[in-house]
């Protein structure tokens, strides 16, 4: 009876929920695993700033958000996205940067042996390649954050590779909202210019059809025989250069005709009277 107490006593400590400080810093699956310890991270941690603060050692997300902006972190950040990421996004949109074991490897192969070349305070980078700045990059947040009072990793028992791929966590997250304003940027850049288009048309339309189509780019406006009162518009569209002639006194033409004209009063030809002469509207209405 004691014994099946006893191992029922232990299955219950087994099942017993964990606090939300054991949740926060330790792992469900399997073993309890202190997260601030290991170098497996769920690659997608990054996504979520909440899924984040456990692996940093931080109570939650907006502590995460916090460091992300804070000068212990940004000042080695920005110098990276200055001088790697956004020329090669601006280059290569849809590319990817190194590897977080390129990026390691670099840093033994340059820093184990003595050679400095990220530990130097103002390091050479004639010649560098975008490792190389991640490398700078990585290297130096990892020493600072494990020096400085306000980082990260001081007082933690952590290897250099556990702080590395933790740091390295939070470049993935900082480059990915660096994509995501870039992106919001551009599409409010798009529509501002679409609504400017729009604007132009509309004010175009708005305007006098006289004033878009028979207007010039100085601003003088052109002949509009539509816009002309009916009068006008009649004596423009069938006034005759011929009989505009023939009206002015010294003309051959009016000679001319005015010669017809009495020739036709002694021909008994009533047609050809009324055709060399003007009418007369008592006549119309009489016939």
């Amino acid at each position: 009876m004691e014994s099946s107490a006893g191992a029922r006593s232990g299955a219950a400590e087994v099942t017993k929920p964990k606090i939300v400080a054991e949740i926060l810093l330790f792992s469900e699956d399997g073993p309890s695993t202190n997260k601030l310890s290991g170098v497996d991270i769920d690659f997608k941690a990054y996504q979520n700033l909440k899924k984040m603060a456990p692996y940093l050692g931080l109570p939650n997300a907006n502590v995460v958000s916090d460091f992300l902006k804070s000068p212990e972190f940004r000042r080695h950040y920005d110098s990276l996205y200055e001088s790697a990421i956004q020329p090669r996004t601006l280059r290569e949109p849809n590319s990817k940067g190194p590897s977080l074991m390129t990026v390691q490897n670099m840093i033994i192969e340059r820093e184990a042996y003595g050679d400095g070349k990220y530990s130097d305070p103002d390091p050479n980078m004639k010649g560098w390649q975008d490792a190389d700045h991640y490398s700078l990059c990585l290297y130096q947040l990892c020493v600072f954050n494990s020096t400085r009072r306000n980082g990260i990793f001081l007082n933690r028992k952590m290897s250099t590779t556990e702080k590395h791929v933790r740091i390295w966590m939070c470049i993935v997250r900082a480059t990915s909202d660096a994509n995501r304003l870039i992106t919001i940027t551009k599409a409010q850049k798009r529509k501002s210019l679409s609504i400017d288009e729009d604007s132009s048309v509309r004010g175009l339309l708005d305007q006098p059809p006289s004033a878009g189509l028979f207007g010039d780019n100085s601003g003088t406006r052109m002949l509009d025989i539509y816009s002309t009162p009916n009068k006008s518009r009649k004596q423009y569209r069938f006034s005759s250069p011929q009989s505009t002639l023939v009206n002015k006194p010294n003309n051959p033409m009016r000679s001319l005709d005015q010669a017809a004209r009495e020739a036709a009063q002694h021909v008994n030809d009533p047609f050809l009277g009324r055709s060399l002469s003007p009418e007369d509207p008592s006549q119309q209405g009489s016939s």
